[in-house]
């Protein structure tokens, strides 16, 4: 089992956590939740959502609060402790699981899901070639015509790709689109997010986000 980066000790996490949760950013990241994540995926009452790398779940809260049901996974357990404290209290909380340091299997059966998203994870896998693993899976516990959402710090967005030490994958939307499609998936044209970033000021600059990819599967 390799080392895990991902604890109280991850800057990113640390340096995001308490903004995010604060009760003023809510209503925005709530908005940004529903346009990027709940509309592609059809999030709806009944609807089962898988997210990877959930953090401490703030996304996947806002799904919950739509009615679907939302399983977050992480590597990062001290993430998933501030998550359950957080928004354990809602009603529509998302469940939260621990996925083990170097674990590349999702501990879920067969086409369980009818969507799954991910929000800068797949830039921080090793390889593309752990990323094919894990869409291997991720098309295992998918049902037949699900969809998927995964935005990616890509070339296009800057000095951020070189600014965290554990991105690994550092390539341009094109490359990521390619890939996408090599693995058999058609790719919707729109890539580009607006998500609120951190400026120093509170959350209040809108960022571009190149890479996001919105997955439907060809089966």
């Amino acid at each position: 089992m390799d080392a895990n980066p991902y604890d109280d000790s991850y800057e990113h996490y640390r340096s995001t956590r308490d903004k995010f949760a604060a009760k003023r950013f809510r209503p925005r990241t709530a908005a940004y939740a529903l346009a990027d994540f709940g509309r592609p995926l059809r999030v709806r009452p009944g609807r089962r959502i898988l997210e990877l790398g959930c953090q401490f779940g703030d996304v996947a809260h806002y799904l919950a609060m739509s009615g679907a049901r939302v399983v977050g996974i992480d590597r990062n357990f001290v993430a998933l402790q501030d998550g359950h404290s957080t928004w354990g209290r809602f009603a529509g909380a998302p469940v939260l699981g621990d996925l083990a340091a170097g674990s590349r299997s999702l501990p879920m059966r067969d086409a369980c899901f009818d969507g799954a998203y991910s929000r800068d994870v797949l830039e921080h896998l090793p390889s593309p070639a752990v990323v094919t693993e894990l869409f291997a899976e991720l098309g295992r516990v998918l049902r037949p015509g699900g969809r998927m959402v995964h935005i990616v710090t890509v070339r296009e967005d800057g000095p951020n790709l070189d600014a965290d030490p554990t991105h690994h994958i550092k390539e341009n939307a094109a490359w990521w689109r390619s890939f996408f499609t090599d693995l058999g998936y058609d790719v919707a044209p729109n890539n580009v997010a607006m998500t609120y970033g951190d400026n120093g000021q509170g959350f209040k600059r809108l960022v571009r986000h190149h890479g996001r990819f919105t997955l439907r599967t060809r089966r």
